[in-house]
C-alpha cells in the first residue's frame, strides 16, 4: 500500500489532507519517517494526530501574542518616557 492510500484510510481523511501530507512526506524524510512510525504504532491515528506531527516539523502552531495596537503604542510610549527617551 502506498502512502497516499494509507493516508486515505486515516479517520477523518480528506483530499487536501492526503495530498498535502504526502507532498511533505516526499520532500522531507524526517516527516515521512515520523508519520509512518505514528501510523505503525497507532493505526487508529486520526488526521489531527498526523497534522500535529506535520505542524511540529514545520514549526506551525507556535503560540502568538495578540496585541491591541492602542495598548502597544501606549506601553511603548510609557517605556520610552520612563527611559527618558521622550
Amino acid at each position: 500500500m502506498n502512502i497516499r492510500e494509507r493516508l486515505r484510510e486515516v479517520p477523518g481523511s480528506y483530499d487536501y489532507f492526503v495530498n498535502s501530507t504526502a507532498r511533505w512526506m516526499e520532500k522531507d524524510d524526517n516527516i515521512r519517517d515520523d508519520i509512518i512510525n505514528q501510523l505503525e504504532r497507532r493505526p487508529d491515528s486520526n488526521t489531527k494526530d498526523i497534522m500535529n506531527i506535520l505542524c511540529n516539523h514545520l514549526g506551525i502552531g507556535n503560540p502568538i501574542e495578540l496585541v491591541d495596537e492602542n495598548e502597544y503604542e501606549d506601553s511603548k510610549a510609557k517605556s520610552l518616557m520612563t527611559a527618558g527617551i521622550i
